[in-house]
This record gives structure tokens, sequence and C-alpha cells, in this order.
């Protein structure tokens, strides 16, 4: 055991003192701090954005007149641990547009927005933009690693390579303390621009004054730290047991690279694209082609309404609007334009809602094979050290697929029917969707309506709805702990007792 600690002492002091723990710790720090400063430069972007979005929405609700022009916009608050895992947290947009006329689907689902682009798509800097897609586990799985490879290659093959090895072994050391020794102080090395990583993005994060952290913020980051001090565990084993049997540092660093290439990149993308190239998913282009029939059947109806209920065009409209759907009548009108309005809309808003029933069972469909298609991937793949570090840090940072999207949006679909029911328990799809005015009030003649109503005429003048009792959208975040830290614990100790068994059988001296 003494022995045992001297080797471990001797190894950490040596790494601590070398030019290239030197160089690890600077290059991570730099990368980190660069890297951290601008995702926060981002999210402050982000922040702001939202902060327009949630007067927006406001303005949106408290503005509606009528309850043909009422919605209540969902909007996604960002994320701050998206710096750590940024995942899907940008690639969905941030809004869904609730209300009897929208899906209740992200901007980029959503057919019956006017505009395709999302609320959140904003114009970043060409060069800035290229760091913003790097997050604190991308500058683990990618840098350190690759530095890791460097520190730990040369650890037993450059002992060999220099013969002193054999030296070693003159006291009374058994291999596998040897190896343990070796393992232990090389990872102890690693671990300090791990801690640097970290605790500089936590700084960097929790000291800006716009960010507001969750109360269970800093266990997340603890456990997506364990989670990177495992892979990084993974690569130091691997080549510390390609060190064990090679002749020379430098073989050793060759044949590490070409492994932590095939992991990284080779295979993750060769996976992908067989499986991609293997499993039809119909384009996104069929399934707008498939809205488009769903509403033209929808419009067809409705030629067939107008058809068979002519509206008397000598009957006057106060104002009125086109939209898609229906014409939006405000102010004050002809009784008989109203009850042929309220007529228009019991007969075609259930087919208007079965038809978007319709559509969001498509794309459901379509989504279903798309997710197949990622388990597919994800099978294939969950045994890649980067893959089990990338889902670790997704799902407690919340950005992946399930969390970020398939929950929310199931979140959503429930409040829009809240919305619909609150909507109908006001008459909104009775009068109330075209005007404020009793049914009681009405006039057959535009001329027998007081002055005050007329005065309603001017779209800017009429009344807003008063509504205290609006429906509220909450959603509680998911905290799902990932079991690929016990996935990459396990590939530690197959690759820990590898790279022992190894070791214990390689020679003392290169030939």
């Amino acid at each position: 055991m003494n022995h045992f600690k001297t080797i471990l002492n001797h190894e950490f002091q040596n790494q601590l003192k070398s030019f290239k723990f030197l160089l690890v710790l600077v290059i991570t720090l730099l990368v980190t701090l660069f890297c951290v400063f601008i995702q926060v430069k981002d999210f402050a972007e982000r922040k702001e954005q939202y902060n327009q979005q949630i007067e927006r929405k406001n303005k949106i609700i408290n503005e509606a007149r009528v309850f043909s022009e009422f919605a209540v916009p969902i909007v996604i608050k960002p994320n701050p641990l998206s710096i750590f895992a940024k995942g899907y947290d940008e690639k969905l947009g941030n809004e869904i547009m609730i209300s009897w006329k929208n899906l209740p689907e992200f901007s980029r689902f959503d057919f019956m927005r006017s505009g395709k682009k999302s609320m959140n798509s904003n114009e970043k800097n060409p060069f800035l933009n290229i760091f913003t897609e790097f997050d604190v586990i991308s500058i683990v799985m990618i840098i350190l690693s690759i530095l890791a490879i460097f520190v730990v290659a040369d650890a037993i093959s450059g002992e060999r390579e220099k013969r002193t090895l054999q030296l070693v072994y003159t006291n009374p050391v058994k291999r596998a303390e040897f190896f343990t020794a070796k393992y232990l102080s090389n990872l102890a090395i690693l671990l300090i621009p791990l801690l640097g990583i970290f605790l500089s993005a936590t700084i960097m994060i929790v000291i800006q004054p716009f960010i507001q952290v969750e109360p269970d913020f800093y266990l997340r980051v603890l456990l997506i730290f364990i989670g990177c001090f495992l892979f990084i565990s993974v690569f130091t084993l691997i080549t510390l047991s390609i060190s064990a049997t090679t002749s020379s540092g430098s073989k050793s660093l060759i044949y590490g690279l070409l492994i932590w290439m095939f992991l990284v990149f080779v295979y993750p993308n060769s996976v992908r694209f067989v499986v991609e190239k293997n499993m039809d998913i119909p384009s996104f282009t069929k399934l707008e082609k498939k809205k488009q029939n769903l509403y033209e059947a929808f419009s067809d109806a409705k030629d067939a309404f107008y058809d068979n209920n002519p509206l008397n065009k000598n009957r006057h409209y106060t104002y009125h609007m086109a939209n898609r759907f229906f014409t939006t009548l405000i102010g004050a009108t002809e009784k008989y334009v109203f009850e042929y309005k309220r007529k228009e809309i019991q007969t075609l808003m259930p087919a208007l809602f079965e038809t978007q029933n319709k559509m969001m069972n498509a794309i459901s469909e379509y989504r279903s094979k798309l997710l197949y298609r990622q388990h597919t991937i994800e099978n294939f793949s969950f045994f890649i050290p980067n893959h089990l570090l990338e889902q670790t840090g997704t799902k407690l940072a919340n950005t992946d697929r399930y969390a970020r999207d398939v929950y929310i949006r199931n979140q959503a679909q429930r409040f829009r029917q809240q919305v619909l029911d609150y909507v109908r328990s006001k008459n909104g799809f009775g009068y109330k969707f075209f005007t404020q005015m009793e049914p009681k009030n009405m006039k057959n003649d535009m001329e027998a309506y007081p002055k005050k109503y007329s005065n309603f005429s001017f779209y800017e003048d009429y009344p807003k709805l008063k509504l205290s009792d609006i429906p509220k959208f909450s959603y509680k975040k998911l905290f799902r702990f990932p079991v690929e830290i016990f996935y990459l614990a396990g590939v530690n100790l197959l690759l820990f007792v590898l790279g022992s068994y190894l070791f214990m059988r390689s020679k003392l001296l290169s030939n």
C-alpha cells in the first residue's frame, strides 16, 4: 500500500508540474470562458426577446374586443441550464398560440400562423453563431476529452519506451496497483480543468442579474458534472489501456486519437446516416400537402354553406374583416346579419375543429415516425460515451426532445381545451364571437341604433373584453434522474478491468 501511495503521489506531482497539464488547463479555461461568455450574451438576447413576447402576449389578451380575436399565447421562458446542455432549447421555437384558429404547436408546425418564422428567431453575428452552438458539455466532449488523450497517452508506454518501467518492479508493487495508481493520478489531473470548466461557467451564469436560477439548479449542475467526470474517466481508461499495450507514447497517442475519432464522430454519424437512409419517413412537404387537402375540404364546406344560405347584399356591416375562416364583425350592424353569422358559426365551427383534429393527428403521426427513427438511432448508440453524456446533460437541463417538445406540446393541447371550454362558458361561440352587444339591443335597421352604438363602428374605439378569470398556462418542469450515469459508470468498470488485464499480460520492455 505504501508503494501504491508513492507511485500515485509521484505520478500526480509529475503531471502537475508538466507542460501538458498547464496547456490543458489554459486551453480549457480559455475556451470555456469565451464560449460561456457568448452563450450568456445570447441568453441575454433571448431573455430580452422573451420579455418582449410577454408584453405582446398581454397585449393580445387585453386588446381582444370579441372572442373571434381572443387568444392566449404560451411563451416558454429561456432556460439557463441550456448553457450546459443546449439540446433542443432553441431549435423548436418558444411560442405556441392558443386560440380557436391555431393548432397547439410551435410555429414550425402551426400552419395557421401568418408567418412561418418562430417568434424567437433572430439574426446573430455569423462568427459568434459558431460558438452559440458550443455548450459546456460540448467543451468537455470535444476539447477536454481529446486533451485527455494527449495527457494520458504515454503514461505507461512512455515509461516502457524509456525503459524505466522495469525499474518500478524492483520494488514489491503489483501490476494492478501500478495501473490503478496511473489511472487515479491522471484522472485527478484531468479533474482540475474539469472543475475549472464547471466553476467558471456556473459563476458566470449566477452573477448575471437577468438570470434567475431554479432552486434545483445546483443539483442539476452537480449531476451533469458527475456525468462529465465519468465521460473523461472513460477516455482516460481507453488511452491508459492502449498505453499499457503499446511500445511508445507516439503509438498510444495515434491509436487513442483514432478511437476518439471513431467514438465521437465516425460511429454516431454513420449510424444516423444508415438509419435515416433505411427508414422511410414522409417528407415535410407531404405533411403540408395533407394540410392543404384538409383545409380545401373545409373551404368546400364553407362554400356549400354560403351557396345554401346567401346573405342579402343590401344588408350593412358596421365593420368587417375577412380572415381565413370567418368574417369578423365589430360593432353594431343589422340583427339579420348577426343571426346569419351565428348560424355560420354553429354550422362551420364543428367542421373546423374536426379539420384541426385531423391535422393534429397527421402531425402526431409524422412526429411519431420521426421519434421512432430517433429512438432507433439511440438504440444503436446506447453504449457510446458521448451519447450517454448528451442524454445525461439534456435530461437534467430539460432540453432533450421529450421535455422540450413532446411534454410541452401535450400540456399545450390540454390547455387549448381549457381555453375553448372557457370561451364556450362566456358564450364566445355565440353572439360574443362577433360583438359585445346583447341580442335584445340589436335593431333591424342601422338607423334605429342610438348614436353611441354608431361610435363603435371605429375599429380602435370598440371596447375591449373584460375577462378576469382567463385560464393560465402552467406546467411542472421535469426532473428525471439520468440512468445514463449508471451506464457510464458501468463502462468505466469494464474498461478498468480490461485495462488492468491487458497491462498484466503486457511486456515490461518494448521490443
